[in-house]
């Protein structure tokens, strides 16, 4: 850490900075009772208080138990997390994995004092203030360390090893931080997020919710937290975006817990994967291909040894129904077996194995029809405001057989192309011509927003049809969707946003069109609900045009890729692995011209010596925890397989 970079730390510490426009977990203020800030998650929580020694950075906490509006959450759970580690947490819609970082958010789980979180829940809010002003204030960090720091050379034992300790890890953590280059450092990460230089010196006021998530998303990774809590961080990115946020993140020292939906967003980011399901946390080393393959090794395993356990038990049982009454010494053995089939109930028989809610997810068409159902003649659209068209020379059709993704970076037009599409906008040039017997049924980002949010999905569903008055044929309908039992007759305002976005997919089957319009439709998904989508998609019997950065999702529901970029629309020659290869060797390229740009700015600088020289600092031993394999953590364990995380 140089002396500008301390000199700079202590003016911001002086001057008292500003608490920064962030979407982090609430912290209690002054005179605010910590119970009352709990609160807000509207969850109970209770667990075994840690006891966590001064140096320790793994978060080890047992005995949770988590409800959540009188849902079992979790319940007498482990949650272990290890510095260098970064764990992606999977379950089904509705089990609770938003509600748990929520709770770890809001700090109703201890954790270490040198762990500080960060948790990605909101957009920052509209303000005058540039998007490079609202990420830099974000850091106050610094000023607490150099506080801490001037505090700690001041002391008359820093001879002593946990005081030399301490002072050599906030050198550190300030060397980090990289205070000399922040504003450098944030630009990088405003680039790699879609941010040009002119967008990061406009107002996030000018921003739309998505693009304000961005900036809250450029705070979190411009703090390089030691825990960092995502929900769903690449909705709202494009595929780019997505490219550079997955190197970005695979290379994170800290923690990260994260829940995704993308499968190989995680393969890429993911060292470890947490099951969340019947209020239970398993542990499985690997990515999540790594997780679905030990799955279903174990799940065969446990399918064997279940199926010996019921022969020998039924053996048994034969033997005893037939011998149980003949002589003295038969019906000794035939006790004698029976206490064998008590015994191996008594420790407990190996369950069936647990399947994943069936849904069905199904979308009927109307009807044939001629083509095209959607077409474009040499289109050209630019918004009134802009003095270049947005679009020109476009020229495409869609028909019953079309299965088409539209990709491209944020801004080039994708979503204004769906309403141009849709008929919602007319073209300045040219023609987009539209059957008129074609009935479409769009997903948009913002259709949860139909939604009445005090109705459950069953009156809502008679409120969409109300000439059908056969209450089952609406349960159908929605059961079809996984809204299924009380989760029908639950309010939606209550509902997981995947059980949400499964209530608007349900309205449009029932609308049965002939083109489906999906925008980002996976983005609050479970991945057994993404698998269903496209073997829906795939059976529907109508058109499709999608936007998605879900990678496989693309994969195995569309024949074409159309680029939205440069002012026109551009057929792909090959398929989506092969146009996120292109993205990343463009990602890449501009990461390296950054690094480039920045090298002849950097100095080495000695760091500033403390005031009286302290003994050597003792390098701290590693934390100790585990990530187990289809188990349920418990503490004091190594992780297997594990890699250093100093």
């Amino acid at each position: 850490m140089g002396k500008k970079a301390r000199a700079m730390a202590k003016a911001k510490a002086a001057a008292g900075a500003d608490e920064p426009e962030k979407s982090g977990a609430p912290q209690a203020k002054d005179g605010e009772d910590w119970g009352e800030a709990r609160s807000k998650t509207g969850a109970v929580t209770n667990y075994q208080p840690p006891k966590y020694k001064d140096e320790e950075t793994q978060i080890l906490v047992n005995g949770i138990d988590i409800n959540y509006h009188g849902h079992h959450v979790l319940t007498g759970q482990t949650l272990s997390l290890i510095v260098g580690h970064r764990y992606g947490l999977v379950g089904g819609n509705g089990c609770g994995k938003s509600t748990l970082l929520n709770v770890i958010g809001a700090g109703e789980i201890e954790v270490p004092k040198r762990v500080n979180l960060f948790h990605l829940r909101e957009e920052v809010k509209s303000s005058d203030k540039s998007v490079m002003e609202v990420v830099l204030e974000a850091d106050t960090e610094l000023p607490r360390l150099q506080a801490e720091l001037d505090a700690l050379q001041d002391r008359d034992d820093q001879g002593e090893d946990h005081v030399a300790t301490r002072i050599d890890e906030i050198f550190t953590r300030m060397d980090e931080l990289e205070a000399e280059s922040a504003e450098a450092r944030a630009a990088a990460i405003l680039i790699g997020l879609g941010f040009d230089h002119e967008m990061q010196l406009r107002p996030t006021s000018s921003f739309s919710g998505g693009w304000r998530m961005r900036v809250a998303l450029a705070q979190a990774l411009f703090l390089n937290p030691t825990c960092l809590l995502l929900d769903e961080p690449t909705n709202h990115l494009d595929i780019e975006a997505c490219v550079w946020l997955e190197r970005y993140l695979s290379r994170f020292k800290g923690i990260i817990l994260m829940v995704s939906h993308s499968q190989d967003f995680m393969n890429g980011v993911c060292t470890d994967i947490i099951r969340m399901h019947h209020a239970k946390l398993d542990y499985y080393a690997g990515g999540y291909d790594d997780y679905v393959s030990t799955r279903k090794e174990m799940e065969v395993n446990q399918m064997k040894k279940r199926e010996k356990e019921q022969h020998d038990i039924a053996e048994i049982k034969d033997f005893v129904a037939r011998f149980g009454h003949g002589t003295a010494k038969m019906v000794r053995q035939a006790q004698s077996k029976q206490k064998i089939i008590d015994k191996m109930v008594a420790e407990g028989l190996t369950p069936e194995i647990e399947r994943e809610a069936n849904v069905n997810f199904s979308f009927p068409c109307a009807g044939k029809l001629p083509p095209p159902l959607v077409a474009f003649d040499d289109v050209a659209f630019k918004y009134p405001k802009m003095d270049k068209m947005l679009y020109t020379d476009v020229n495409f059709g869609v028909d019953l057989d079309s299965k088409v993704c539209l990709v491209g970076p944020n801004g080039a037009g994708k979503t204004t192309l769906i309403k141009l599409m849709m008929g919602d906008l007319t073209p300045c040039e040219g023609e987009v011509k539209r059957n008129q017997h074609a009935l479409v049924a769009h997903f948009s980002q913002h259709s949860v927003d139909q939604l009445d949010m005090e109705m459950d999905a069953l009156a809502f569903m008679q409120h969409k049809f109300p000439d059908e008055k056969d209450l089952q044929v609406h349960r159908s309908w929605l059961g079809r969707f996984g809204i299924s039992g009380t989760i029908q007759t639950q309010l939606m305002g209550t509902m997981s946003d995947g059980q949400k976005s499964r209530v608007v997919l349900s309205l449009m089957a029932r609308r049965q069109p002939h083109l489906l319009i999906l925008d980002e439709p996976t983005n609050h998904l479970d991945m057994e609900s993404i698998d269903e989508l496209a073997r829906a998609l795939n059976a529907f019997e109508g058109g499709v045009v999608l936007i998605s950065h879900d990678m496989r999702l693309i994969a195995q529901v569309c024949s074409q890729i159309l680029i939205a970029d440069n002012r026109t629309i551009t057929k792909f020659p090959g398929d989506i692995a092969a146009y996120k290869k292109e993205v990343a060797k463009r990602v890449l390229k501009t990461i390296k011209q950054q690094e480039q740009a920045s090298a002849p700015t950097k100095q080495s600088k000695p760091k500033a010596a403390p005031k009286a020289a302290p003994k050597a600092a003792k390098k701290p031993e590693p934390p100790k925890g585990y990530s187990a394999i289809g188990k349920s953590a418990q503490g004091g364990k190594s992780a297997p397989g594990g890699k250093s995380v100093w």
